[in-house]
């Protein structure tokens, strides 16, 4: 079997209760619609959906009993928490129609800004495409080896063919920026504030130890003028 076919087969009960006994068995339900044509509510394999996914393929080739079609993946819904798949809906296409799809990048080359302390970053991994479906590349070369410190790649900057972008032109695919580092470390509010009540209190103390020895000089001055008068 190639990589890109998967094996369905026809789902008979449309339900919830036999949809969560469908995945309980690893087992996916599944729709598949083409223009023109009936809906098919089918089940496919859970693993061998998800290898096919891991292999970057766009066009699938879904055999349905002795029949092939070729589909396109349109939606994937996954579950809030576990995040496994809970159901696909597959589009039937003509492999010479055209069709929009979303490709990703793959970034090839070593940055020059990376020798000045500059760290690449990736703002976008994947792009728009417009093409005939049996054209659908698996992935699409980014060269960032000529970005310098300061440098920014954008959509309008890339060129792939005949492929058509839909993607924004203005959005931004990388950039090559320096880190900041703050040289100086700031005190925290509350340290400061402790630091405060500490120099209060230390004065306060400070003023006690003051009147304390007023009092002592005081009473000292006391006894010495009882003595002189006896």
């Amino acid at each position: 079997m190639k990589e890109n076919e998967l094996k369905a087969s026809i789902r008979k009960e449309i339900n919830k209760r036999s949809n969560k006994r469908i995945r309980k068995e690893g087992m996916i339900p599944v729709n598949y619609y083409s223009k023109g044509k009936d809906n098919i509510n089918l089940t496919i394999n859970d693993r061998e959906f998800l290898h096919i996914l891991k292999t970057g393929v766009h066009i699938i080739a879904l055999n349905i009993g002795e029949k092939s079609k070729n589909v396109l993946i349109k939606e994937i819904q996954f579950h809030p928490v576990t995040e496994k798949i809970l159901h696909v809906d597959f589009q039937g296409v003509s492999l010479k129609e055209e069709v929009e799809v979303n490709v990703n990048l793959n970034f090839i080359g070593v940055a020059k800004g990376i020798k000045e302390g500059g760290v690449p970053e990736m703002q976008m991994h994947n792009i728009g495409i417009r093409c005939k479906a049996g054209e659908i590349p698996k992935s699409l070369d980014v060269d960032i080896s000529e970005l310098n410190v300061g440098d920014i790649l954008f959509v309008k900057d890339l060129d792939f063919g005949d492929l058509e972008i839909l993607s924004n032109p203005d959005s931004i695919i990388a950039t090559v920026t320096v880190p900041h580092i703050e040289l100086e470390a700031q005190i925290p509010e509350e340290e400061e504030e402790v630091g405060e009540v500490g120099a209060v209190e230390e004065v306060e103390g400070e003023e006690e130890v003051e009147k304390g020895e007023e009092k002592t000089e005081t009473e000292d001055d006391k006894d010495k003028s009882g003595k002189e008068k006896e």
